[in-house]
């Protein structure tokens, strides 16, 4: 039987990754996603460069950031510092578009 987790289990939290520096339409539709499931309940938020578009303009529409250096494919100390911050923030859903960031 699985243990039942402290916190109410009607929310979500997901964290998206977005490595992509510049702005366009998939990125555009990932802060409106997260704007509203925050607005509704959950908990969400948008990793992203933070000398990219994609972090003013995710600033700009009031999305939940954390930034962090996500520069290559592989690199230790940003797959370290995405599950401190998941498992910090009990994370259920670590969403990705680009095969970069998977």
């Amino acid at each position: 039987m699985f243990e039942a987790h402290q916190r109410d289990r009607s929310d979500v939290n997901i964290l998206y990754v977005e490595s992509s520096r510049s702005w366009g339409g998939q990125e555009y539709r990932t802060c409106l996603e997260i704007n509203w499931l925050n607005a509704h309940g959950h908990q969400a938020w948008l990793v992203c460069n933070p000398s990219s578009q994609v972090h003013s303009k995710a600033s700009e529409l009031g999305t939940r950031l954390v930034t962090m250096p996500l520069r290559r494919r592989i690199d230790p100390l940003c797959s370290w510092r995405l599950w401190r911050f998941c498992r910090q923030n009990q994370v259920d859903l670590l969403k990705a578009y680009s095969s970069k960031d998977h």
